[in-house]
């Protein structure tokens, strides 16, 4: 759009040539476009070198005036700053604000109108007047003066002295006082006109010319004066011809000024999309005779339209009514196609003479048409007495006896032709009417130029008003499409992995916020065979379904659609052949009008197609719906990508687990292989050794009794001796007080007595080792629970007494009666051995933290036991350890979870003992701790096994 705008500006400024520059500003005052004019060229500013004229005071205006409002500076050389930013060319800014359709205002657009070009219309017509033209503004200073260092005087150093008034005080003063007259002076003959470049016409009184907003700078530069002056020495000289051009001067000076004024008036019409024309004079004259008032009626008359037409018809008309001429006519050149030719396209005349409208072949014109279109005007007093015979052929046809032709050339290279003839009559033409003529057609040249801008800024902006609101509503479109693709992107249906979800939402949100009447997204099977339904959203019904079906052996050549094209837009599918095979079976009887399919996409591949479907009034697909559509496409890509990895992510969650659990199976398997290994090694290692300690502890324990008796009878025969012999040999009496024997006696049954007792600790050992092992109790047994527990104390006695940095533990027992249990007794002796274990642990680290506090403490571990719900039994084992923190209670028993050291333990103990207890035995094994507190562990089985249990047990360990 931007580059439409530019072009247009570009054409505006080129076809013109009567501004600087052109300018599109935003609210900011930053430059958006800006055009220049320079050497002879039109061209756009570069990017880079745009400016901020916010500080600017035409933008400060411009952009503060009511809407329809037209700013108009002063008559200034760019004056910014104080300072005059180029000194020779001189120029009007003008500036109005731009608005949209909401009212809103979006900037300014400014163009500075090349104000010499008054210059040069000014000595375009000197040469005609009898003395030297001058352009002053109100303030009297030259714009255009008689002498070049005079000229533009405002914008010299010294301007005070570049005025009129200082070289014509006396004229000056009359001058500055009245709008228009004549005054002679010693100084000379001045004749003058007032004017304001600013005002409206009344001929432009009926177009809608905007509300004008004045520069507050240099107001007093306006109220221009025109004057023709005449030195005393010329006035002299040429009184009789000045007489006699006198009022030629003053018709001149109405001329002129209409000329002077359009320049400006122009840049109205620019900015108003043309909708004025160019100013016609308001000078009083004194008087208006001859040719000289014809040429003004006749500019007058075609100032009035804007239409090409009826400006040729009214010039046309009035040259024939007021000079008489028998035939007026004017003709277009046509080469805008293979075959150029002529067309006359208006004409008056006589009533006797046939008419000449109509269109005549380049050829059939001959030479006349080369110089027709050099410029060259055909002026012919008598046709009978022409030397060309070609031309004298082609007027004689046309019963012309006088004929004069002036060409025109628009500003769109158009060549145009204005012909003047006599067919009763020799004509003689005048120099004065070849003038007249010149000047009717140089005001026809502008009329026509202006009518055909007009018409083309008609035109344009009608083209603009529509493109302005095609774009309005494409970017409104962008906006909405926009906004739900962000709304679907954020929705998290469409990444869950639910794609017939997924579906679901992108159809109601697509049907609602294009009004479509009908949403389906249809998928392809895995042989790219049919393309089947996956879900289709009604609008009107509210409802969805599934399931349709459109097979390739039935429409093949739709599906051959898709080979070539990612979208199929069918604004009205009765007329399209690509879908023919559709409308009888599935459009029509849907009602289907205009459909809109959009490929979907999936790793470089079609999966299918997204299909939009009104129903009713047919609709015509734009850009902007068609884009949307191919997003929507590639969103539901998006979706199926989220569905299939979510699908292979919960595949991948399964396995995984699957994996895990078979992992986890067979390490707790090969776990307990080891361990049952293990047990059944240390069984029979137990076994062994108690065998071979049992032999020699059995023979020094019966032994013991034998010595006992021998060395208390060796012990009496000695009293008996002492008694009988109280007197003994000297060695021998040496010998018994070397032997002490009264200590002898007493230590000597002590000694027995510890000997005894260290074999029957060995025995109790061995029984321990035996009873924990139970390697004849691999199968169910009843067992005595408290004995087990005892034994598994004994094997552990070792750690329960006291050590360097720890105490003694104690233990306290609490033993309810208890009946045999049935059970397996060597794996529950490895539940209490683990129970037990980490109690000891647990007591022992708070026992060293203690310690090194130098805090008091002293470690339990309760055992108690008891027969609840009349066939369990409960074994509580309780220590006042730190306790388990809540966070790893729900671990416990995962295997290989373990808080303690690398190699203080492998997480299998709590994991086997849950096993043994609730899988083996049927029971349940609990944890409850009070974290800085205690930690205990409940054990509950049966008191007796059922068959079921011990049928399952060993199918678990099988």
């Amino acid at each position: 759009y931007l580059e439409h705008i530019e072009e247009q500006l570009v054409a505006f400024a080129k076809y013109q040539q009567l501004y600087y520059q052109v300018l599109l500003l935003d609210t900011t005052g930053q430059e958006i476009i800006r055009v220049s004019y320079e050497n002879g060229e039109a061209q756009l500013v570069r990017q880079n070198k745009l400016q901020n004229k916010a500080d600017r005071d035409y933008f400060k205006t411009a952009i503060a005036i009511p809407r329809n409002s037209i700013y108009i500076s002063a008559f200034d050389f760019n004056e910014e700053r104080g300072k005059f930013e180029q000194l020779f060319k001189p120029s009007i800014r003008l500036a109005a604000p731009i608005y949209n359709r909401q009212n809103k205002l979006q900037g300014i657009v400014a163009i500075d109108y090349m104000a010499e070009h008054l210059d040069r219309q000014l000595t375009q017509k000197n040469y005609r007047t009898p003395g030297q033209l001058m352009l002053l503004n109100r303030a009297g200073y030259w714009l255009i003066a008689q002498e070049s260092k005079q000229q533009w005087g405002l914008r010299q150093p010294n301007r005070e002295q570049q005025t009129f008034e200082r070289q014509f005080p006396k004229a000056w003063q009359y001058i500055s006082l009245k709008d228009s007259g004549q005054i002679q002076t010693q100084e000379g003959l001045f004749s003058f006109t007032t004017f304001d470049p600013r005002n409206i016409p009344e001929n432009l009184a009926q177009v809608n010319i905007p509300k004008i907003t004045l520069s507050k700078n240099g107001i007093d530069s306006y109220g221009w004066k025109i004057i023709s002056y005449i030195s005393p020495e010329v006035l002299s000289a040429k009184s009789d011809q000045i007489l006699i051009n006198f009022l030629w001067l003053y018709l001149f000076l109405n001329g002129l000024l209409a000329v002077s004024v359009a320049g400006v008036t122009i840049v109205w019409k620019k900015n108003q999309l043309a909708n004025a024309e160019l100013e016609q004079t308001q000078l009083k004259f004194l008087e208006a005779q001859g040719r000289d008032w014809l040429k003004s009626h006749i500019a007058n008359q075609i100032l009035h339209s804007l239409d090409i037409n009826t400006i040729l018809e009214t010039a046309v008309s009035e040259i024939h009514a007021l000079l008489k001429i028998e035939r007026c006519n004017f003709t277009w050149y046509r080469a805008t196609t293979t075959q150029p030719f002529w067309e006359v396209v208006t004409e008056a005349k006589n009533q006797e003479l046939l008419s000449a409208i109509g269109c005549y072949p380049a050829e059939s014109v001959g030479h006349l048409c080369d110089r027709f279109l050099q410029g060259e005007i055909l002026q012919i007093d008598e046709v009978a007495t022409l030397e060309d015979l070609e031309l004298k052929k082609l007027l004689v046809v046309q019963e012309c006896k006088s004929f004069i032709g002036l060409p025109i050339t628009t500003s769109s290279e158009v060549v145009g032709v204005l012909s003047c003839s006599y067919v009763s009559k020799i004509h003689h033409w005048q120099q004065e009417e070849v003038i007249l003529l010149q000047e009717v057609l140089d005001q026809l040249t502008i009329a026509i130029n202006q009518a055909q801008l007009y018409t083309d800024t008609h035109q344009t902006a009608i083209s603009l008003r529509k493109l302005t609101a095609e774009l309005q509503n494409s970017r409104s479109q962008l906006i909405a499409h926009n906004q739900v693709l962000m709304e679907l992107s954020k929705n998290k249906i469409l990444t869950q992995g639910n794609f017939l979800r997924a579906c679901h939402t992108v159809n109601e949100v697509v049907s609602q916020a294009l009004e479509v009447t009908q949403v389906s997204i249809c998928l392809l099977d895995e042989n790219h065979t049919r393309l089947e339904c996956v879900d289709s959203y009604n609008l009107t019904t509210d409802e969805h379904t599934q399931g349709r079906e459109l097979r390739i052996t039935d429409y093949p050549n739709y599906f051959k659609c898709w080979e070539n094209s990612h979208l199929i837009v069918s604004n009205d599918v009765s007329s399209d052949p690509r879908i023919e095979e559709l409308l009888e079976e599935y459009l029509k009887p849907s009602g289907i009008t205009s459909m809109l399919n959009a490929v979907i996409y999936f790793s470089g591949k079609m999966i299918g197609v997204m299909c939009l479907e009104y129903i009713g009034v047919a609709h015509n697909w734009s850009l902007e719906e068609q884009n949307f559509a191919s997003a929507l496409a590639d969103l539901l890509s998006l979706a199926l990508e989220a569905s299939e990895r979510v699908e292979a992510e919960l595949q991948l969650q399964k396995r995984t687990h699957e994996l895990e659990t078979t992992l986890r199976k067979l390490r707790l398997t090969q776990t307990q292989m080891v361990q049952s290994e293990k047990m059944s090694s240390l069984g029979q290692m137990v076994a062994g050794v108690a065998h071979e300690i049992n032999n020699p502890v059995s023979f020094i324990h019966g032994n013991l009794i034998h010595a006992t008796e021998y060395t208390q009878d060796l012990l009496e025969l000695i009293e008996l001796y002492q008694q009988h012999f109280p007197n003994p040999p000297e060695d021998i009496t040496e010998i018994l007080e070397e032997l002490d024997l009264d200590f002898l006696q007493e230590d000597l049954d002590k000694l027995f007595k510890s000997m005894r007792m260290g074999t029957e600790r060995i025995t109790a050992i061995v029984r321990s080792l035996r009873t924990f092992s139970r390697l004849d109790e691999a199968q169910l047994k009843d067992v005595n629970i408290h004995e087990s527990i005892d034994s598994t104390l004994t094997i552990l006695h070792n750690r329960l007494i006291a050590k360097p940095g720890t105490s003694e533990i104690q233990v306290i027992k609490d033993y309810d009666q208890l009946p045999l249990i049935n059970c397996y007794a060597g794996e529950l002796n490895q539940v209490f051995m683990n129970i037990l274990s980490n109690a000891i642990d647990a007591v022992e680290e708070r026992c060293q933290q203690q310690t090194m506090r130098e805090e008091k403490y002293i470690g339990e571990i309760s055992i108690h036991t008891a027969i609840v719900k009349e066939n369990w039994v409960k074994i509580r084992i309780t220590d006042n350890g730190y306790g388990i923190p809540p966070d790893i209670q729900s671990k416990l028993f995962d295997p290989f979870f373990t808080t303690k050291k690398i190699g203080k333990g492998t997480g299998l103990g709590l994991s086997i003992s849950y096993q043994i207890v609730v899988k083996h035995h049927g029971g349940n094994l609990i944890c409850n701790s009070q974290f800085g507190e205690e930690t205990e562990f409940i054990i509950e089985i049966p008191i007796r096994q059922s068959l079921s249990q011990a049928i399952s047990t060993i199918d678990n360990e099988q």
